[in-house]
């Protein structure tokens, strides 16, 4: 038995290197319900690419005096691996942390490692129901009651694609679909952070797995070294600390490591974006090609953008092959062409005219994607691709269609591939791509799917060494495309879809938010704590339907920007007038408290408690930089709420209408 006693925690691995105790001493709760192996590793050979090593089959030697573990050989299906594993435990921030050390002397490659050195764990205090995982799916996710619960259905798999029934398996990408290195396990008063601490942007999986015949969950981190016969490798630490609040003390630690590590720094953002309400997003031509907009229609899309208080119009399908075609090919249309926009005379005129208003133009470029009709592709575009193991590009597809069914139901969409970041050729595009648009006089250039899920390249020439390398270099690739963009002046911005941590540093904008209003899983606070400078837009508030009310009053609570998508790209604001109006009102409230809002910071629930009639009543805060806190508040029930919003030192009564919105400061 192998035992650290640490500050805030004991941790026990019993003779067989399972772990059977991990206490905190902070709660006076023992966390491990049952003894459970620690890891797991993928060996890839030239007859199975995904060979299991399970820790089980395993003889160890334990070394108390290292806080060490030692496995001197491996064996996989009764066959003896010359494969060397030590994991070497260290108290840190008064938590548990864990480093694994491999060396590969056998014939096949180490392609992925499993380290889940807190497992077995049924409940924080006793009640699973209390408990609940708050994980970084895109802005963030909740999932409730995690030990009894279907975790694979919240990681966007079906029954049949789970690799066995003994486990259910809640995994994301990081950096791409996963937005940071860290999670939870958390109720009201305790939470366990687990958080991977490597600043080389190399892919890794966050990885909660749940024993369906126990309950009982392994909390741990994946990732893939690739390690070939003859190599050694000493793998990032995992940090696993208990802590006697709820998860925002998680954040405020995952960013405490970010900002001393190096690996983070907050950008400059300019003041227009700091201010930034929202936009009007249009499609002009779409990919079938009906020509919504004309070029020398944008003067008139901005002037209704503006009349309802957004200072932004955001153009796709403004090049000659439409929205989703043709990419990465972003040249404007001419006039005298079939299905043409106009001439590039009368979108340099729009522009100019939105700048004569006081106003900004925002362009679409997407980041990843290759259409095989491109030039771009026809000249040896392919070295570009994403590779996967068999050195074939990895296809991209989404329906966008016109009127009609057939192409949507019974014909495939248009073929496109991957790009990867690692390649040196697709980033000269993507500069290239930038300047077409910042010479228009464009403000600001989009890079959609910028955080696309990290796939693993097997392709040559690119910068990356091992697979799980290829997104490894898109920080700086981020960094130099942001320094193109701030050549034609501090002012002009550049955006992101998605948002992950280490490239939003590079960004003034994620356009990232799909959260919806009363969802019991997405949980964008988790991001939004975590990052509480940084612009996040809220998707596609785009029909005048009956939760208009509920989108734009969640939208303004949660600080989100307004991403006017009307009928999919394909209207205006005047298509929605009450949407547009009611909109208005709350960007009015949101401009008049803007050193709350647009220079202050969210911090969530921080600094204030709420009393009597509360049902319904969300709230959230915001400081200012002169000490003061504000309160954006919303009342989601259907009839009034009289409350007290209490500050500490102030309290304010408050009565707010059914569906009503409103702020208070202390």
């Amino acid at each position: 038995m192998m035992t650290i006693n640490g500050t805030n925690f004991i941790y026990t691995l019993d003779s067989t290197g399972q772990v059977s105790s991990f206490y905190s001493k902070l709660t006076k709760h023992e966390y491990v319900s049952l003894r459970s192996p620690i890891w797991r590793m993928i060996i890839s050979t030239p007859e199975r690419p995904e060979r299991p090593v399970f820790a089980a089959e395993q003889s160890c030697r334990l070394l108390p005096d290292e806080s060490a573990v030692i496995y001197d050989f491996l064996l996989s299906e009764g066959e003896r691996l010359d494969i060397r594993l030590r994991i070497n435990f260290y108290e840190r921030r008064g938590g548990l942390s864990a480093t694994a050390e491999l060396t590969n002397n056998s014939p096949y490659t180490v392609s992925e490692f499993m380290l889940a050195p807190v497992s077995g764990v049924r409940s924080l205090a006793g009640d699973p129901a209390a408990d609940s995982l708050v994980w970084p799916n895109g802005e963030g996710h909740r999932v409730p009651n995690p030990s009894n619960s279907d975790l694979s259905v919240y990681a966007g798999f079906r029954k049949y694609e789970r690799h066995d029934y003994l486990h259910t398996d809640l995994d994301r990408l990081y950096p791409g679909s996963a937005s940071m290195q860290w999670y939870s396990l958390t109720n009201d008063n305790e939470s366990i952070y687990c958080a991977s601490e490597d600043t080389t942007g190399q892919t890794v999986c966050l990885h909660i797995e749940r024993t369906v015949a126990t309950n009982s969950l392994s909390l741990g981190f994946i990732r893939y070294p690739f390690l070939e016969p003859g190599e050694s490798v000493v793998l990032p630490p995992l940090a696993f600390i208990p802590l006697d609040t709820d998860w925002h003390a998680g954040a405020r630690l995952y960013r405490e490591w970010l900002d001393a590590s190096g690996y983070w720094k907050a950008p400059v953002i300019p003041d227009w974006m700091r201010r930034f309400e929202g936009w009007l997003r249009v499609i002009l031509k779409p990919h079938h090609l009906e020509i919504n907009w004309s070029y020398s229609k944008i003067p008139e899309l901005f002037d209704e953008a503006q009349a309802y208080g957004l200072d932004t119009i955001f153009l796709l399908g403004w090049e000659k092959g439409g929205f989703a075609r043709m990419w990465p090919d972003y040249i404007p249309d001419e006039s005298g062409q079939k299905n043409s926009l106009g001439d590039v005379s009368e979108l340099k005129a729009g522009i100019d005219y939105v700048h004569s208003r006081g106003g900004h133009v925002a362009m679409f470029l997407s980041y990843y994607l290759i259409d095989t009709e491109s030039e771009f592709w026809q000249s040896g575009g392919e070295r570009a691709a994403v590779k996967n193991l068999w050195g074939k590009p990895i296809p991209f597809a989404e329906t966008y269609c016109g009127e009609g069914t057939w192409r949507k139901l019974g014909a495939p969409p248009m073929p496109m591939y991957a790009a990867c970041s690692g390649s040196d050729m697709w980033q000269e595009k993507m500069l290239e791509s930038a300047k077409i648009c910042l010479d228009l006089g464009a403000d600001a250039v989009l890079y959609d799917i910028g955080g696309m899920t990290p796939y693993f390249c097997f392709a040559e020439g690119h910068d990356h060494t091992k697979p799980s390398m290829a997104c490894a270099s898109k920080a700086g690739r981020y960094n130099e495309l942001r320094k193109f963009v701030k050549s034609y002046g501090a002012d002009r911005a550049i955006y992101m879809e998605h948002n992950v941590d280490i490239f939003g540093q590079s960004m003034d904008l994620a356009h990232s938010g799909c959260s919806r209003p009363h969802s019991q899983v997405h949980f964008p606070e988790l991001y939004r704590y975590t990052f509480p400078e940084l612009n996040m837009t809220n998707r596609e508030l785009g029909q005048d339907d009956t939760n208009y009310l509920d989108n734009v009053n969640y939208t303004y609570v949660m600080g989100f920007s307004f991403d006017m998508t009307i009928f999919r790209c394909c209207g205006s604001l005047r298509d929605v007038p009450k949407y547009a109006a009611y909109m208005k009102k709350l960007i009015g409230i949101r401009q008049k408290y803007e050193k709350y809002f647009h220079f202050g910071r969210f911090v969530d629930t921080d600094g204030f408690t709420l009393s009597g009639d509360t049902a319904g009543i969300v709230a959230k805060s915001y400081a200012a930089d002169d000490g003061t806190l504000g309160v954006a508040l919303w009342n989601s029930a259907k009839v009034e709420r009289e409350f007290t919003v209490d500050f500490g030192n102030a309290a304010k009564s408050i009565k707010l209408a059914a569906d009503e919105a409103g702020f208070v400061h202390n």
